[in-house]
């Protein structure tokens, strides 16, 4: 190791030490010069973003054959979500590292989550119904924003709890809205939770004016396709990647998807498919809980 690179290293170890000693006395390790509101401000703001995207999931799949689909009809729509994960994750964080800005990306995916909903309100053909999915998907594509920004309220020793926090209260937002959601269908029928969906929406974008945000230095270096490829071939992301993926399509194609068709062959309720959609998102919501802890 050279000079430089020592030198590199002691000054990284500084840095986190200072870190440490200022944030180890504030409330909840954050950093000292955030409102104390910040913190709760955001965690609301963003379980009404993911209550907003998942009040509709337990009734979902059964909606889609309720309007005439197939079961290959409902595969394209759960897909669609996916899909534009899959096509504008990446970019709107290359974006938002570039402006050196979260929040209107916060902004997009509510927006985007209050089309969504509007839309499956709107459309009763099964097929169009791939479009509003395809945007709610969008919607959930800003939630890199989300966590990054939360991330960046704690020091930087903290950042793996700070994920396993926001990642849990994600998993509790998704169980109180599945079960809420199968309860309002099965009382108010098939468009309620549409409708509480585009309120939540309406809710989160009017408390994004109190999220604090900084303004972070814009990233003076454009992120190059050579960057991206000696990222992608990392042994350790491609592992992790393809677990992340088997578990998504595990989650996705089962509990809240084909398993809920066949809940309602079998005679369970729109409330009882909100409990079975919620159980399914019980691990996974104590499981980042336990992991943001452990690492």
């Amino acid at each position: 190791m050279s000079q430089k690179d020592e030198l590199d290293e002691k000054v990284m170890d500084l840095s986190e030490n200072q870190e440490r000693s200022e944030g180890r006395d504030e409330l909840s390790g954050i950093r000292p010069e955030l409102p104390r509101r910040a913190v709760p401000v955001l965690y609301a703001v963003a379980s009404l973003f993911w209550i907003s995207l998942y009040l509709y999931l337990p009734i979902l799949a059964p909606y889609v054959e309720h309007l005439g689909g197939t079961l290959s009809t409902v595969g394209i729509v759960i897909s669609a979500y996916g899909l534009a994960q899959l096509l504008f994750r990446l970019p709107l964080g290359m974006i938002s590292d570039r402006l050196g800005l979260r929040r209107p990306f916060l902004a997009f995916g509510l927006i985007a989550s209050f089309f969504a909903s509007l839309n499956f309100i709107l459309i009763t053909h099964p097929w169009l119904m791939a479009g509003a999915r395809f945007l709610s998907g969008m919607a959930s594509s800003s939630w890199v924003a989300f966590t990054v920004l939360f991330a960046s309220y704690f020091p930087s020793f903290q950042t793996a709890r700070s994920i396993g926090y926001i990642l849990f209260l994600n998993g509790l937002a998704i169980m109180i809205a599945t079960i809420t959601g199968g309860y309002l269908a099965e009382l108010y029928g098939w468009l309620a939770p549409f409708k509480a969906s585009i309120l939540m929406a309406l809710l989160g974008i009017l408390g994004l004016g109190m999220v604090h945000e900084k303004r972070i230095r814009k990233s003076s270096e454009q992120t190059t396709l050579q960057q991206l490829k000696r990222v992608i071939r990392c042994p350790g992301l491609v592992l992790a990647t393809l677990i992340a993926a088997l578990g998504q399509y595990v989650l996705f194609s089962t509990g809240f998807g084909f398993v809920t068709n066949y809940g309602v062959s079998i005679g369970a309720s729109k409330a009882q498919l909100g409990i079975l959609t919620m159980v399914g998102t019980l691990s996974t919501s104590v499981g980042s809980l336990l992991a943001g802890s452990v690492i």
